[in-house]
């Protein structure tokens, strides 16, 4: 058959995915004890440290694509941290007014090559939780990473992720006993020495 005669043209349409973008956080307090516990509790003044990672496939464009770990009221911002396996360079920037970190891929666009791996981004936020009347034992602190990105047509995609911490505060007992200078038998005379401890 001669092409042109009596023949219509074959099409064959493949949809080709790539994996997603995706965003993790997780959390650890500065102190890890009985009824503090380390990965989910704190008391005031102490420090939160939050781990947030971006993983970005390989073969995957991402456009105008920015991290955001707006702190809430509770906590205070008191320093952060970044690790990037990229080819390029990512940008960092601490807002100490607002308590909140960004980070910034490359402009207008941050391409992943085929066959070079999964690029990484690791964030770390250290916290302290703020001693303002109200932060009881009880108060839960939440906290918010958004990725953002735009794909290929333009269309904006924000992917949030959250932990919460619990409020805890020391459980204090008193115990109060004496010891009278004869025989601490319990009964005292004129004249005698009581004396008394306070154990907190």
């Amino acid at each position: 058959v001669l092409a042109g005669q009596n023949t219509e043209a074959a099409d064959d349409f493949s949809n080709v995915a790539t994996a997603d973008t995706s965003v993790g956080l997780s959390q650890t307090t500065g102190v890890g004890e009985v009824g503090n516990d380390i990965n989910w509790q704190a008391s005031i003044g102490e420090t939160i440290t939050y781990t947030v990672v971006v993983t970005i496939p390989e073969g995957t464009t991402v456009y105008g694509a920015q991290l955001v770990d707006d702190l809430p009221a509770n906590l205070d911002l008191v320093s952060s941290s970044h690790t990037f396996t990229g080819e390029e360079s990512v940008v960092r920037t601490e807002d100490t007014a607002a308590d909140s970190v960004t980070i910034t891929w490359p402009a207008p666009s941050y391409a992943n090559a085929s066959g070079s791996g999964d690029d990484t981004l690791t964030l770390s936020v250290v916290a302290r939780v703020i001693d303002v009347p109200g932060y009881v034992r009880g108060l839960v602190v939440g906290n918010t990473a958004t990725f953002s990105w735009l794909d290929q047509d333009g269309v904006q995609t924000d992917e949030d992720v959250s932990v919460t911490t619990t409020i805890v505060e020391p459980l204090l007992t008193i115990d109060k006993t004496s010891n009278d200078t004869y025989g601490n038998d319990g009964v005292v005379i004129g004249g005698e020495t009581v004396q008394y401890a306070l154990d907190v």
